[in-house]
């Protein structure tokens, strides 16, 4: 009887251990069912992302620097808020350009956000450079004052050739193209000169980028790059101005981007008044027939004597003296003078003929008396 019960009870488990087997089977066939879809969509996603191309690498803003001056050795913090960099990208810090030390490497984060510690190594003193890059492209750079370096004397100032048309002179001298060596804290008279129909817009880099004259203290290696861009033609007056002599009548033309008024020839120079409009470079192109005048001129701008190549240019084709003035956009009078004038010519012939007349007068007489 003890056997008979026995073997029931256990054959009512086994049966209800397969029952629940079959039960558990069953669920997790239901959940594979309902997971599966969502897998092949994850999936899907992950081969899409994986054939597009990443996104390109570019820094946007230049970083800050804390401190921003120090001697070798100083511990400063590299950093650029969100938009600094590319999402996710290696950020690197150079000293003073891309083939320079590095100083240190970061990830940028999520927003292109990203911060890191460089070493300032041995420098001169003066200003340098920590240029970050995230492998493409690289920021305008932040500036670095070096402390209590290495005292160098000779240092570079290299002219690069002008974006547009233009020289660049160095204390008076055309050094376009030229790398010129400095003392330390000596002073460079860095001029801009447009070509005629173009104005000088600004200098690439340096503090005092819109000075012309740019007055500039050496205190390290600096390059001098000048930006002219082109005076619309639309914006020119061009004036015929007649310049009688005796029976003769002469032209001078101008051309140029402000008001001219209040021109005269008084016998021995041209003057005229210009006044451009505020913000602009002012240009203005003076022709003057070298019947009229010619020999050594000089030009000058209210009462002041203006330097050749510097302030204007001169050029000459065989019958007129061409003269390209720029200045400032204030109201100026202009002057031009030279050491040969059409009046000087007919005062000669006078003073000879009176002179021989005279002569000839005291002749007669002498021999009257005789």
């Amino acid at each position: 009887m003890h056997r008979r019960i026995g073997a029931e009870t256990e054959n009512f488990v086994n049966h209800n251990r397969r029952s629940v087997q079959y039960i558990l089977s069953e669920s997790k066939l239901a959940l594979n069912k309902k997971l599966a879809p969502l897998i092949i969509i994850i999936l899907a996603v992950s081969a899409i992302l994986a054939a597009l191309p990443m996104a390109s690498a570019e820094i946007y803003s230049k970083p800050t620097l804390n401190p921003t001056s120090g001697p070798p050795g100083t511990k400063v913090t590299v950093a650029a808020g969100p938009g600094g960099a590319s999402a996710f990208t290696i950020v690197s810090a150079y000293w003073d350009n891309r083939t320079g030390l590095v100083l240190n490497s970061t990830a940028a984060d999520n927003n292109g956000a990203y911060m890191m510690v460089v070493t300032i190594p041995p420098a001169p003193n003066g200003l340098h450079w920590i240029i970050v890059n995230d492998g493409e492209s690289e920021s305008e750079g932040a500036q670095f004052t070096v402390t209590a370096g290495m005292v160098v004397s000779d240092y570079s100032l290299g002219v690069v050739q002008p974006l547009g048309s233009g020289e660049v002179y160095v204390n008076r001298t055309l050094h376009t193209g030229d790398v010129l060596g400095f003392n330390l804290g000596e002073v460079a008279n860095i001029t801009a000169v447009p070509n005629s129909g173009w104005t000088f817009e600004r200098w690439i880099y340096g503090d005092d980028k819109t000075s012309n004259p740019w007055y500039h203290t050496i205190t390290g290696n600096m390059i001098a790059w000048a930006v002219f861009t082109v005076i619309p033609p639309d914006s020119f007056e061009t004036i015929r101005h007649n310049v009688t002599v005796e029976t003769d009548t002469y032209v001078v033309e101008t051309v140029s981007n402000s008001s001219v008024s209040e021109f005269v020839f008084n016998g021995t120079a041209i003057r005229l008044q210009v006044e451009g409009d505020s913000g602009t470079a002012g240009l203005c192109n003076v022709t003057v027939p070298s019947e009229l005048m010619s020999g050594e001129f000089a030009i000058y701008i209210d009462a002041i004597l203006l330097i050749e190549n510097v302030d204007y240019t001169e050029s000459y084709n065989g019958t007129h003296h061409l003269f390209s003035i720029t200045y400032e956009p204030a109201a100026h009078m202009i002057e031009i003078t030279a050491t040969t004038v059409i009046p000087e010519f007919s005062s000669l012939i006078t003073l000879t003929l009176l002179g021989t007349a005279t002569l000839t007068t005291l002749i007669a007489k002498k021999k009257l008396k005789r």
